[in-house]
C-alpha cells in the first residue's frame, strides 16, 4: 500500500517513484514496548516485519488497476529513501532528557548529551533487523514559540486556513493580527506537545465565536480575533452586516 501511494504521488511514473522518499511517522508507536498486551506485541512485531520488507532492496509488483482490470507495475526499492520518525517520549524520559518534537540540533547547545544508540532503540522495542536498515540516527530539538508562529503563518498549514475557508463559505471575513498569532503559539508552546498543540489552541480561540455564528450564520460579516486582555477577555469581536458588534 505504501509503494502504491508513492507511485500515485509520482503520477504513476516508475522512474520517479523508484527514486522517491517514504516518510514513516510515529515509528515509536510500532515498538513492542508500547504494546499493552501480548496480542498488541505480536501485532507490533508483524508491522515491523512488513516494514522490513519495504527497506530491503527488491522489486515489487503493484496493481494500479482493479481486480477485474489489473494494471501491474514493477517497482524497485533499491534507490528509495525511507525516513522513520518518532517522539520516543518514554525512552527520553528514562534517560532524563526532555521529549523532543522537531528541529535540527543547535551546535551551540549548552547541554551536550550522549546520542541515542541503536542498542537503546532495540531495548525500546524496535527489531535489530529494522534498525540495521535505518543506520542514521538523528536527534531533533523541540519546537520554539517562533517555530510555532511560522507554522501558523505558513499558507500550506491548514490549522488556520481551514477556519478561513469555512468562514469565507459563509461570507465572513477573518481578521487576525500578529499579536494574536503569537498568543495562540504561546498557549500551544506551554502544552509541550510540539505542533500538535496548535490544533487545540486554535480550536479554543474559535470555539465561542463559531458557536455564535452557527446560530445566526447570515448575520455576520467579519470575525476579528484579538489578544485576550482585561479589557477584552473574550479575545474576539463579531461584526454584523449592519456594522454592529
Amino acid at each position: 500500500d505504501i509503494l502504491l501511494e508513492l507511485l500515485k504521488k509520482a503520477n504513476n511514473n516508475l522512474s520517479s517513484a523508484s527514486r522517491g522518499i517514504i516518510f514513516l511517522d510515529e515509528i515509536d508507536k510500532k515498538s513492542s514496548s508500547n504494546s499493552t498486551n501480548k496480542v498488541d506485541e505480536i501485532g507490533s512485531g508483524s508491522v515491523q516485519d512488513e516494514l522490513l520488507k519495504l527497506l530491503e532492496d527488491g522489486e515489487y509488483v503493484i496493481n494500479l488497476g482493479t481486480t477485474i482490470l489489473p494494471n501491474y507495475k514493477t517497482i524497485s526499492t533499491k534507490n528509495i529513501t525511507v525516513i522513520a520518525s518518532g517522539a520516543f517520549t518514554e525512552l527520553l524520559e528514562k534517560r532524563g532528557k526532555p521529549a523532543k518534537t522537531i528541529g535540527f540540533k543547535n551546535n551551540h547547545s549548552s547541554k551536550e548529551t550522549t546520542p541515542i544508540t541503536t542498542e537503546e532503540l532495540y531495548q525500546f522495542g524496535l527489531k535489530k533487523e529494522l534498525l540495521g536498515r535505518l543506520p542514521n540516527i538523528i536527534e531533533l530539538n523541540p519546537l520554539t514559540e517562533d517555530d510555532l508562529i511560522q507554522i501558523l503563518k505558513n499558507k500550506n498549514n491548514q490549522t488556520l486556513e481551514e477556519k478561513k475557508h469555512l468562514l469565507n463559505e459563509l461570507g465572513i471575513t477573518l481578521s487576525i493580527n500578529d499579536t494574536t498569532i503569537k498568543q495562540i503559539a504561546h498557549n500551544a508552546f506551554k502544552k509541550n506537545t510540539g505542533a500538535r498543540g496548535l490544533i487545540g489552541s486554535v480550536e479554543a480561540v474559535f470555539k465561542e465565536p463559531m458557536t455564535l455564528i452557527s446560530q445566526e450564520p447570515n448575520d455576520y460579516q467579519e470575525l476579528v480575533l484579538e489578544p485576550v486582555t482585561k479589557e477584552n477577555p473574550k479575545g474576539y469581536r463579531l461584526i454584523k452586516k449592519n456594522n454592529q458588534i
